[in-house]
Protein backbone atom coordinates (compact mmCIF):
# COMPACT_ATOMS: atom_id res chain seq x y z
CA UNK A 1 0.00 0.00 0.00
CA UNK A 2 3.01 2.41 1.01
CA UNK A 3 4.01 1.73 -2.72
CA UNK A 4 0.96 2.49 -4.38
CA UNK A 5 0.15 5.95 -2.04
CA UNK A 6 3.78 6.90 -3.80
CA UNK A 7 3.16 6.31 -6.82
CA UNK A 8 -0.07 7.85 -6.55
CA UNK A 9 -2.51 4.67 -7.19
CA UNK A 10 -3.86 4.94 -3.50
CA UNK A 11 -4.26 8.48 -1.29
CA UNK A 12 -2.70 8.65 1.96
CA UNK A 13 -3.50 11.64 4.73
CA UNK A 14 -0.01 12.25 5.75
CA UNK A 15 -1.97 14.71 8.22
CA UNK A 16 -1.59 11.97 11.25
CA UNK A 17 1.40 10.86 10.01
CA UNK A 18 4.27 10.70 6.87
CA UNK A 19 4.55 7.29 4.60
CA UNK A 20 8.31 7.55 6.04
CA UNK A 21 7.11 6.66 9.24
CA UNK A 22 5.34 3.09 7.68
CA UNK A 23 8.67 2.55 5.86
CA UNK A 24 10.76 2.65 9.22
CA UNK A 25 8.52 0.31 10.70
CA UNK A 26 9.08 -1.85 7.98
CA UNK A 27 13.26 -1.60 8.07
CA UNK A 28 12.49 -2.22 12.03
CA UNK A 29 11.13 -5.42 11.96
CA UNK A 30 13.36 -6.43 9.03
CA UNK A 31 16.13 -5.78 11.05
CA UNK A 32 14.75 -7.51 14.13
CA UNK A 33 14.56 -10.46 11.93
CA UNK A 34 17.72 -10.29 10.83
CA UNK A 35 19.18 -9.71 13.60
CA UNK A 36 17.46 -12.73 15.07
CA UNK A 37 18.73 -15.08 12.42
CA UNK A 38 22.35 -13.47 12.81
CA UNK A 39 21.55 -14.94 16.51
CA UNK A 40 21.97 -11.30 18.04
CA UNK A 41 18.56 -11.22 19.80
CA UNK A 42 17.23 -13.83 21.78
CA UNK A 43 13.46 -15.02 20.77
CA UNK A 44 11.82 -13.17 23.36
CA UNK A 45 13.45 -10.14 22.98
CA UNK A 46 12.50 -9.90 19.12
CA UNK A 47 8.85 -11.15 19.72
CA UNK A 48 9.04 -8.29 22.54
CA UNK A 49 10.05 -5.73 19.84
CA UNK A 50 8.00 -7.09 16.92
CA UNK A 51 4.87 -7.19 19.32
CA UNK A 52 5.99 -3.62 20.27
CA UNK A 53 5.85 -2.17 16.94
CA UNK A 54 2.98 -4.15 15.40
CA UNK A 55 0.87 -2.77 18.14
CA UNK A 56 2.12 0.81 18.00
CA UNK A 57 1.13 0.42 14.11
CA UNK A 58 -2.96 -0.33 15.01
CA UNK A 59 -2.84 1.98 18.08
CA UNK A 60 -2.07 4.90 15.89
CA UNK A 61 -4.84 3.10 13.20
CA UNK A 62 -2.16 3.83 10.85
CA UNK A 63 -4.10 1.80 8.11
CA UNK A 64 -7.32 4.37 8.12
CA UNK A 65 -5.02 7.04 6.55
CA UNK A 66 -4.69 5.12 3.72
CA UNK A 67 -7.94 5.93 1.19
CA UNK A 68 -8.65 3.26 -1.45
CA UNK A 69 -9.25 4.07 -4.62
CA UNK A 70 -11.28 0.70 -5.41
CA UNK A 71 -12.74 -2.31 -3.87
CA UNK A 72 -9.81 -4.08 -4.22
CA UNK A 73 -7.56 -2.09 -2.39
CA UNK A 74 -10.26 -1.63 0.33
CA UNK A 75 -10.12 -5.62 0.89
CA UNK A 76 -6.12 -5.50 0.99
CA UNK A 77 -6.53 -2.95 4.04
CA UNK A 78 -8.78 -4.98 5.53
CA UNK A 79 -6.84 -8.35 5.34
CA UNK A 80 -3.92 -6.12 6.24
CA UNK A 81 -5.44 -5.19 9.48
CA UNK A 82 -6.46 -8.49 10.39
CA UNK A 83 -3.55 -10.51 9.76
CA UNK A 84 -1.79 -7.66 11.93
CA UNK A 85 -4.41 -8.56 14.26
CA UNK A 86 -3.61 -12.60 13.79
CA UNK A 87 0.47 -11.71 13.97
CA UNK A 88 0.08 -10.11 17.12
CA UNK A 89 -2.01 -12.85 18.57
CA UNK A 90 0.83 -15.11 17.09
CA UNK A 91 3.43 -13.49 18.67
CA UNK A 92 1.80 -13.05 22.29
CA UNK A 93 1.19 -17.29 21.90
CA UNK A 94 4.77 -17.58 21.32
CA UNK A 95 5.92 -15.17 23.83
CA UNK A 96 3.72 -17.60 26.47
CA UNK A 97 5.28 -20.82 25.27
CA UNK A 98 9.15 -19.70 25.39
CA UNK A 99 8.06 -18.16 28.59
CA UNK A 100 6.19 -21.41 30.04
CA UNK A 101 9.03 -23.77 29.18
Amino acid sequence: MCEQAKQEKTGFDEKNTKTYTLYTFMESIQDIKDQLRNNELNEIKALSLCHNLENSILERRVYEYFIPYNDKQRTELNKLKSDINDFLKNIQTQNNKIVSG
